[in-house]
């Protein structure tokens, strides 16, 4: 599969997510749990980007653009249920609760971290310093997936190869949808016996998205390192893929539109 493919896959994923989260029980709950595959795959492509951007400024520039203009359509779908029901009201804040391009965003910038740091441009405590600070901001403005979101995408890029970013993948996986479960038994394997011997763990919905997260990693593994298909713009002798455009763009315009038909559909 090219990168193309698995993009349009991850924005596919992306798509139901958004519907389930955004229409609520008025959508198929099983849309929330194929949308499980999508940040995996983002997570791994975010990565492998910034071993190959030429200009890796400019890919955060881009990042953090989005990030500004997909906030508002974001808080807009996200609330639209609550608000609808009379429980909540359509704010918009950049400060609580911020989209996943804010992932990206820090995820990219704590990689630049990591290579400055490396080539020795930047000194290890002063890096160190800035990349603490990249995970306050995250905390502090709630970016999607939080800190665990930004941390996963530096320990795919710092894996450096396929197989090892894979399992960086799964292990991240294991741990965003398993632990949380798991965690409060894991001092006393009596109570994590008794745990799974009444079938509780069976009635999680966790279970359903970790399963479907996982379905992330054969798409991965057929990733066959090319980008595919490519939608080129030529003005004046200058050719301009708008390949990426495209792809960033369709998250705000998404989520403007599913704001607007959960205006227009659930009365």
């Amino acid at each position: 599969m090219t990168v193309n493919v698995l993009k349009l896959i991850a924005l596919s994923c992306m798509l139901f997510d958004h519907i389930g989260s955004t229409f609520g029980a008025y959508a198929p709950s099983f849309f929330r749990y194929i949308g499980r595959i999508s940040f995996p795959l983002y997570v791994y492509f975010i990565a492998r980007g910034c071993q190959y951007t030429r200009n890796i400024n400019r890919y955060m520039g881009r990042l953090l653009l989005f990030a500004f203009i997909s906030e508002v359509p974001y808080d807009l779908a996200r609330n639209m249920l609550a608000y609808k029901a009379g429980a909540g009201s359509l704010s918009v804040s950049f400060f609580t609760s911020t989209n996943v391009f804010f992932t990206l965003f820090l995820g990219v910038f704590c990689i630049s971290l990591y290579q400055k740091i490396k080539t020795k441009e930047l000194h290890i405590l002063l890096g160190l310093f800035c990349l603490l600070n990249a995970l306050f901001v995250a905390d502090f403005f709630q970016v999607d997936y939080g800190i665990f979101g930004v941390l996963w995408i530096l320990s795919v890029y710092i894996a450096n190869t396929k197989n090892r970013q894979l399992t960086v993948i799964f292990i991240g996986i294991l741990y965003k949808y398993l632990w949380p479960v798991f965690s409060p038994f894991a001092v006393s394997y009596y109570a994590l016996s008794q745990y799974f011997l009444s079938g509780s763990w069976l009635r999680f919905h966790t279970l359903a998205y970790f399963l479907f997260a996982l379905l992330a990693l054969p798409l991965l593994y057929c990733y066959n390192g090319k980008k595919g298909h490519q939608i080129q713009w030529t003005v004046h002798n200058h050719t301009v893929s708008l390949d990426r455009w495209l792809f960033y763009g369709f998250y705000p315009v998404h989520l403007a539109i599913l704001a607007g038909a959960g205006w227009l559909l659930i009365l």
